[in-house]
């Protein structure tokens, strides 16, 4: 069984708006930044290069973190693969290849339940997320054990694979 989570998709010209926001953006930041660059230079707190250099690394600072912000909310999807034995959990960028985020093995597997369920029961649980905020699924919330202790994945399973989980789970007892 196979489950893909993406976001609702954008419009066409919602993409396009996206896209001119960025620039827009990354526009204006870089006048801001030539500003702090001649402010810096003016006052003798730095000098000529040394400015231009600090300006320069801000400038592709926030440049990362608009591309950072498109991937993660725009770009960014899950996908959640059953077999018999484990739940894989993979991470796609776009329409490339599958990065192997967890696997969960069905023997490893304590709880399923909501996320505030079993932050109360495990409250030392590292948290994975695999969710996305722009998916209407609603998020659920699986407990496991690693050598490393319990751990917990926030996921949005479904109906199918949630009610998989939860026989699973049930069989193993």
């Amino acid at each position: 069984m196979e489950k893909k989570v993406s976001g609702t998709r954008l419009k066409p010209w919602q993409a396009i708006l996206l896209i001119l926001a960025v620039a827009a953006f990354l526009f204006v930041a870089q006048f801001v930044l030539t500003g702090l660059q001649f402010l810096l230079d003016r006052s003798g707190l730095l000098q000529g290069d040394t400015a231009y250099t600090v300006a320069s690394v801000l400038y592709w600072l926030l440049g990362g973190i608009a591309a950072l912000y498109v991937l993660r909310n725009y770009i960014l999807c899950y996908q959640y693969v059953w077999n018999t034995k484990q739940l894989s959990v993979f991470r796609l960028y776009g329409a490339g290849r599958p990065r192997n985020m967890v696997d969960i093995y069905f023997s490893k597997l304590l709880a399923v339940g909501s996320l505030e369920q079993l932050r109360a029961r495990y409250p030392q649980a590292k948290l994975s997320r695999a969710t996305l905020k722009r998916c209407p699924e609603p998020v659920h919330c699986i407990a496991y054990n690693t050598l490393d202790g319990v751990r917990l994945l926030a996921l949005q399973p479904g109906e199918e694979l949630l009610q998989a989980l939860q026989e699973q789970l049930k069989s193993k007892k």
